[in-house]
């Protein structure tokens, strides 16, 4: 699947791959944050020891990043998006020929996933549709 990306999106990457040596597969720039999906096995480099690509580059941006490591898995790659929770199960269905993700997690976890008025959930919305064209996730 291919992924639109503008401008700015594309500075973010360009400043990113330089700063780190990993490779980006997808930008989404939102308003208090950049997510970041790295190809596979690119997670190490796009950290850095100690964070420190991380640190120094949400210094540089002025806002907030996080690193998702890609999958063609989907499964794999909803594991990525919820680290470091562990799903204790995961079901990709076809319902009216629209994907939806079933992600199972610990009670107490749930809250951290969801984020404050949604804003997790909906950032792995997005990105799950943009790369594995699941367009619902539910929590349980």
């Amino acid at each position: 699947m291919s992924v639109k990306l503008d401008t700015n999106s594309l500075k973010v990457i360009g400043m990113f791959e330089g700063r780190t040596g990993a490779k980006v597969k997808d930008c989404y720039i939102w308003e208090d944050e950049i997510d970041l999906v790295v190809k596979p096995g690119e997670m190490g480099l796009a950290i850095g020891k100690g964070g420190s690509n991380i640190k120094a580059l949400q210094g540089e941006m002025g806002k907030g990043l996080r690193i998702y490591e890609y999958s063609d898995d989907a499964k794999s790659f909803i594991n990525s998006l919820i680290s470091p929770v562990k799903a204790t199960g995961i079901e990709i269905k076809d319902i009216n020929n629209k994907k939806q993700a079933i992600i199972t997690l610990p009670f107490e976890d749930k809250p951290r996933i969801i984020g404050k008025k949604g804003k997790n959930i909906h950032r792995i919305k997005a990105l799950l549709e943009r790369h594995h064209h699941i367009s619902d996730v539910r929590i349980k």
